[in-house]
C-alpha cells in the first residue's frame, strides 16, 4: 500500500492515472481507517511504512476506533479480521505492546518500544489524529493508547499526535430508535461522525498550511477523569434497573514462544498468559455521562445516559459479559415525579430544560462552541439540530401531560 500511494503521489510514468500535464496532481496523501483498517494503519506506522527512502508517503493518518490494537498481518497464524475482546478471542495477540505512540518501557516484558519509534528514528513522522469511542475503553484496551502499560501515569505523545475520545459513543453509532439486540440495554445511538468530518479538515489544514489540529481531548489520570473501571471509582450512579459491568477487556501478556518477538513465529498455541496490562475507564458526571472527553452535542446536552458498555442478556448467553464493542442508552426520567417515584438520581428533563425550546437552545449553544473549536463544521450544525429536535419531541410531549 505504501508503494502504491507513493506511485500515485510521485510517479510520472503513463501508468499513473492521476497525471495532469505529465505531472501528478496529488500533493498530500491521508490514510483513514476504521477498526480493523485503523489497526492496519497503526501497524503500518509501527513498521515505519508511512514513509519510504524519498520521504513521507502518508502526510497524515486517522486511525479510528482501533483502540490499543495493532494489525495482525505479518506473523504465523495471522488473521487480519480477528481481534481480542473480553468475551471473544481473549488470547489472540491483537492488543499487544507497544500501545502508545511514544516510546515506553514495558515492565511486564522488559521491552522499550512505541508505535512511532521507527518513524521518529528516521525523522519522517506524519501527523496523526487517533480517534476512539467510549467502547474502546471497555472492549479494545483504549486507555493504553494514552497511559503507560500499567495505567499509573499519563502518556506523553509526540507533538505530531492528537488523541480524541468521543465520549458517550460506541464503536459504531447504534440505530434510532435504539434497539437492544443481544444486550440488556438498547445500543448507544451517540453519533461521532460529524467530528470525523471536521477533524479530516483539520488534518488537511495541518498538513497543507501548518495550522496545528485542535489540542487532544481525552480523559487523564492527572485530572482524575481516567480512573479504575469499577463503579465506585468511575462514579456511575445507581440507576434503577441498570446493572453495572463486573468485567472489562484487559489485554494479557502472551508467551507465544521464543521466536515471536523477532520473527513473528508463534510456537505456543494456545499461548501462556504471563500477566495483564491495566486498563482504565472515563469517570462519570452526575447524569452518568463521561467526563474529560469530547462529547457530541446530544451527549453534552443529554436526553439520556450514553455508555461505552452493554451487558449480554440471559437469552443471548454468557449473561453479564460485555457485548463486544456496544454501548448502552438509558433515557433520563421525563418528570420530577417519575424520578422521585423510581429513585433515579439523575435530573429529569422537566427539571433540566422544562421545554423543548430551552433544550434546543442549549444544544445549539453547545454545537456552535464546537464549531469555534474546530470540532464541528458549520454546515453540520443545522443537521444535528434538526435530527435531535425530531428525537426530542416525543420526550417533551410527555412533560406537559
Amino acid at each position: 500500500m505504501r508503494d502504491l500511494i507513493a506511485a500515485l503521489k510521485r510517479g510520472t510514468g503513463e501508468g499513473n492515472p492521476l497525471l495532469a500535464g505529465g505531472r501528478p496532481v496529488i500533493r498530500y496523501a491521508y490514510g483513514f481507517g476504521v477498526s480493523q483498517s485503523g489497526r492496519f494503519l497503526r501497524g503500518l506506522l509501527y513498521r515505519g511504512y508511512a514513509a519510504d527512502v524519498r520521504g513521507l508517503v502518508f502526510d497524515g493518518l486517522i486511525p479510528h476506533v482501533a483502540g490499543g490494537g495493532l494489525g495482525t498481518f505479518h506473523h504465523r497464524f495471522a488473521q487480519p479480521t480477528a481481534y481480542a475482546t473480553q468475551h471473544e478471542l481473549a488470547d489472540y495477540p491483537t492488543d499487544r505492546f507497544p500501545f502508545a505512540y511514544e516510546t515506553q518501557a514495558d515492565p511486564l516484558t522488559g521491552r522499550n518500544d512505541g508505535i512511532l519509534r521507527r518513524a521518529a528514528a528516521s525523522g519522517r513522522v506524519p501527523f496523526i489524529l487517533h480517534t476512539q469511542s467510549s467502547a474502546e475503553y471497555w472492549s479494545r484496551s483504549g486507555s493504553l493508547v494514552h497511559t503507560d502499560p500499567l495505567g499509573e501515569r499519563d502518556a506523553d505523545p509526540p507533538p505530531s499526535v492528537r488523541i480524541y475520545t468521543f465520549g458517550g459513543t460506541q464503536h459504531g453509532p447504534g440505530p434510532w430508535p435504539p434497539a437492544a439486540g443481544i444486550g440488556q440495554a438498547p445500543a448507544n445511538p451517540g453519533d461521532y461522525r460529524p467530528f470525523l468530518r471536521a477533524l479530516l479538515v483539520a488534518l488537511d489544514r495541518w498538513c497543507r498550511d501548518g495550522a496545528p489540529a485542535p489540542p487532544s481531548i481525552h480523559p487523564t489520570i492527572r485530572e482524575r477523569t481516567l480512573v479504575a473501571w469499577d463503579r465506585v471509582s468511575t462514579g456511575f450512579p445507581a440507576i434503577p434497573g441498570v446493572r453495572y459491568p463486573e468485567v472489562i477487556q484487559a489485554p494479557p501478556v502472551l508467551d507465544l514462544g521464543p521466536r515471536w518477538d523477532k520473527a513473528g513465529i508463534i510456537d505456543k498455541l494456545p499461548p501462556e498468559i504471563r500477566g495483564r496490562y491495566r486498563v482504565l475507564a472515563p469517570a462519570c458526571g452526575p447524569d452518568a455521562n463521561e467526563r474529560g472527553c469530547l462529547l457530541p452535542p446530544e451527549v453534552a446536552v443529554p436526553l439520556a445516559t450514553f455508555t461505552g458498555w452493554n451487558l449480554r442478556s440471559a437469552e443471548a448467553g454468557a449473561e453479564n459479559d460485555l457485548v463486544s464493542l456496544d454501548g448502552s442508552y438509558f433515557p433520563l426520567p421525563i418528570r420530577r415525579a417519575d424520578r422521585e417515584a423510581m429513585g433515579d438520581p439523575r435530573l429529569s428533563l422537566e427539571e433540566r430544560y422544562g421545554t423543548i425550546a430551552r433544550y434546543l437552545t442549549e444544544l445549539e449553544t453547545c454545537a456552535r462552541g464546537l464549531v469555534e473549536k474546530r470540532f464541528l463544521l458549520e454546515e453540520d450544525v443545522a443537521v444535528i439540530l434538526r435530527r435531535q429536535e425530531e428525537r426530542a419531541h416525543p420526550f417533551f410531549e410527555q412533560t406537559s401531560r
